[in-house]
């Protein structure tokens, strides 16, 4: 298999790791500048204007890359401009009569486009249509056995288009999905095209609303805490089921097939305010819990029982991990890796390539009332999206696709190598996967590069400053192309004592974020087994490569 390569961009020759002269000159900024926007980040919370955000992005990026001594490309033509702007926010490329009416454009050119693009009728259709399957795809891509689901998708879709085209702010429709009442049947009174969503996500215990919920809005995992504690992300159970009782009162009332309402019946609570029972994983005893918020933040018991949904809304918006779950989606979608990968597991236990960078993002997001279309034009602006793909040996240590963070010294590409989960994990028994794993792009010089950036040394363990031999290299494992943070899970699950069909539900869980159908689960079985090394961590690496080389895991 070959990888796919969905940019139209004309620059994606891989440089000669000993021409010199292919190495960009640098785009550090004046020291004016870089001077500017620290005070800006020190006296936040302020509203900036955009092209100040925009300077804020440029200097920290460029400020990791001088500390990591990791030098960026040069930056893009205007038409390469145009046809990755293109294929990033409409899905297609650009047509030789839209380039030639980008070329005459007066002024900044660019920023003339972007706004043609969210205001002018021959683009705004089509930018809402793209952006809400998207989203569609993002907030139900763990939803495929609901009897209806093909109607709760197309509703959804139609109500997210609808929002796009307005421009609403993005804290206020996520917060409509989740507190969203009434019906999905437009021929209704009370028709309301946000509820599709948890109609589609509506399940007996409120399991599937809370893990999605969470997971695509808040960037937060935790369905693990559903059966016992998780460590990897330091979470009780009592926390897990604390926020499915916010979703506990929920009920659908069918109308016809693919048409429901949704109501709230409110759940008895016991004696002590408590709504919810669940069996504890460690010790099998049964335990209770009332409603509680992430943060620890317990509800007002004495408002009305039915704006508990709202009550979960309100509470999202306010904090910081909506806003940065929302930048790092974004920033993800245009830049091909977020700032955590993966992007919904965010956290102390998983840190952020730019943590200041995306806490000033998410706080300039919120100061400009959860604009999407400032957010967009921030990261497609900024020189990160500007830049060059091409890989020299100068930035051959950025590389995100062999597990490192990334440093955005240039534009990446992520491959994807396999059309399912299926096809993937096949991959990895008929050896097509050991061919895939060696297609990456650019592959040998990133890791040349690396090599080329350690001293060597003599006999004597003393530094010289002659570079390293460089012989060509093959991967040998596919823990090399994992982030730290998926190494880390794999290395944990071969430690716990779960059975082989959990440490692999683990998996699909941590990755895909759903439990692995019966055929996969097989599959997985039989791939985890075949490895006689009684350290199973190289088969669990094994199995999250091939999750993450799936159009599954790219669109999530």
């Amino acid at each position: 298999p070959k990888a796919n390569n969905p940019s139209t961009d004309t620059d994606s020759a891989v440089a000669d790791s000993t021409n010199p002269q292919e190495v960009a000159p640098t785009n550090t900024p004046p020291e004016t500048e870089a001077t500017e926007t620290d005070s800006q980040l020190a006296t936040a919370p302020v509203r900036l204007a955009s092209p100040q955000v925009i300077d804020v992005i440029n200097d920290q990026i460029d400020r990791t890359l001088q500390i990591s001594k990791i030098e960026p490309v040069g930056m893009i033509s205007d038409e390469t401009w145009c046809r990755r702007m293109f294929q990033s926010m409409l899905g297609r490329t650009a047509s030789d009569d839209e380039l030639r009416q980008f070329t005459r454009l007066q002024g900044n050119r660019r920023e003339a486009m972007l706004d043609q693009m969210f205001k002018d009728e021959r683009y705004q259709k089509e930018y809402a249509a793209y952006w809400s399957n998207l989203w569609t795809e993002q907030l139900l891509s763990q939803v495929s056995d609901s009897k209806h689901a093909d109607a709760f998708r197309a509703g959804l879709q139609r109500y997210l288009q609808s929002a796009f085209q307005q421009n609403k702010p993005y804290d206020e429709w996520t917060a409509e999905l989740i507190a969203a009442e009434g019906s999905n049947s437009v021929q209704s009174d009370d028709f309301n095209g946000a509820s599709n969503y948890l109609l589609a996500l509506r399940d007996e215990n409120g399991v599937l609303a809370t893990s999605e919920v969470c997971r695509v809005l808040m960037g937060q995992r935790i369905q693990c805490a559903q059966c016992h504690q998780d460590v990897q992300n330091d979470r009780e159970q009592e926390e897990f089921w604390g926020l499915t009782a916010f979703f506990r009162d929920l009920e659908t009332v069918p109308i016809r097939p693919g048409r429901a309402k949704l109501v709230d019946q409110p759940f008895a609570e016991n004696a002590d305010g408590n709504e919810v029972r669940f069996q504890r994983g460690n010790d099998g005893e049964w335990a209770e819990v009332a409603p509680v918020f992430i943060d620890g933040s317990k509800v007002n018991m004495t408002e009305d029982r039915t704006n508990r949904r709202q009550q979960f809304a309100d509470m999202m918006v306010a904090t910081d991990e909506f806003a940065e779950a929302a930048v790092n989606r974004f920033w993800q979608h245009f830049l091909t890796f977020g700032f955590n990968s993966p992007i919904d597991d965010m956290g102390r236990h998983n840190p952020a390539s730019h943590p200041e960078l995306l806490s000033a993002l998410a706080e300039q997001f919120r100061l400009h009332d959860f604009d999407t279309t400032a957010l967009i034009k921030w990261i497609v602006m900024s020189e990160p999206f500007n830049r060059s793909d091409t890989i020299t040996v100068a930035n051959g240590r950025d590389a995100p696709l062999l597990g490192s963070n990334p440093h955005f010294s240039r534009f990446y590409h992520r491959p994807v190598f396999f059309t399912n989960t299926s096809e993937s994990l096949a991959g990895l028994t008929n050896g097509e996967a050991k061919i895939a794993m060696q297609q990456v792009p650019g592959i040998e010089v990133m890791l040349n590069a690396q090599i080329q950036q350690l001293p060597g040394t003599n006999e004597r363990g003393k530094k010289n400053n002659k570079k390293t031999k460089v012989e060509p290299i093959q991967i040998e494992s596919f823990g090399e192309q994992l982030s730290s943070g998926y190494r880390r899970l794999a290395a944990s699950l071969a430690k716990s004592s779960l059975s082989p069909e959990q440490r692999i539900d683990h998996v699909f869980l941590a990755v895909l974020g759903r439990i692995p159908t019966d055929s996969e689960q097989n599959q997985g079985l039989k791939i985890y087994q075949a490895s006689k090394k009684r350290d199973k961590t190289p088969a669990i690496e094994q199995l999250i490569w091939a999750l993450t080389r799936t159009s599954e895991y790219s669109n999530q």
